[in-house]
């Protein structure tokens, strides 16, 4: 489906509309695409990139994959993904200017799942955080991070 057919939609006998509709389902790799740009052999079993340490796909080490396609061992999570970026980008240019590129490290262990703007659950490496933190950390949804994030100049709508 497609974020227009998604936007004003019925769940149960009640209607659901919306401005616009990100589908964020942990939705699979798309093997085929991937395949198309990767040999067979660059795929591991859930269809994901085979990355190095620094995120290079393996036997490829100036093509690189990150996010939800690579086969880095964590969550996929936006979190982890734009520090991937961050990484990518780093090594770029390192390998534009002749030196070694660094490794992929991740920041965090983790997960925070607000339940609306007053209440949460989460956990960061190993340690269980309560509700207020969990508000306090996530309870946007990093919403206005990703706004400008996007460069998107107006004011972010309040829900």
């Amino acid at each position: 489906q497609t974020l227009i057919e998604l936007s004003n939609s019925q769940v149960g006998d009640t209607a659901v509309e919306a401005d616009l509709v990100l589908p964020c389902t942990g939705l699979p790799p798309n093997r085929p695409e991937i395949s198309k740009l990767v040999p067979e052999a660059g795929i591991d079993d859930q269809g994901r990139v085979k990355v190095d340490e620094f995120l290079g796909v393996e036997g490829y080490p100036s093509l690189y994959a990150l996010g939800d396609c690579s086969n880095t061992g964590e969550h996929k999570m936006a979190a982890h993904a734009a520090t991937h970026a961050d990484t990518v980008v780093a090594n770029i240019v390192l390998e534009a200017a002749g030196k070694p590129p660094r490794p992929y490290k991740q920041k965090f262990v983790g997960m925070i799942v607000p339940f609306g703007p007053s209440a949460g659950a989460g956990s960061m490496n190993g340690w269980a955080l309560p509700n207020f933190a969990c508000v306090k950390l996530k309870g946007d949804l990093f919403s206005a991070q990703f706004w400008t994030t996007m460069g998107l100049k107006n004011k972010m709508p309040v829900v």
